[in-house]
C-alpha cells in the first residue's frame, strides 16, 4: 500500500449462509493488510466483535488471482 492509506483496506465483505441460504450462519471478510498484525488489531476493533456477536475468528493469507485488477488474468 501506499503512503496515507489505512492499514487495512477492506476488499470484500458479506454473510456466509445455510446450505438453504436462509440463515446467516457467519461473515466472510477480505482484507488487503501488509501484516498479520494490523489484521489482527482491524479484528479486535470490529464492532460485532466488541459487542460479543462474533464466535470463532480464523485469519488466513490468500493469494488473489482471478479478478484481481492488478493482474492480468
Amino acid at each position: 500500500m501506499s503512503g496515507g492509506e489505512l492499514p487495512v483496506r477492506v476488499i470484500l465483505s458479506g454473510p456466509l449462509m445455510d446450505e438453504a441460504e436462509e440463515k446467516e450462519v457467519g461473515s466472510l471478510i477480505v482484507v488487503e493488510a501488509t501484516n498479520r498484525h494490523d489484521v489482527e488489531e482491524f479484528s479486535r476493533n470490529d464492532p460485532y466483535r466488541k459487542a460479543g456477536l462474533v464466535g470463532a475468528i480464523l485469519i488466513l493469507p490468500w493469494r488473489w488471482t482471478r479478478g484481481n485488477p492488478d493482474r492480468r488474468n
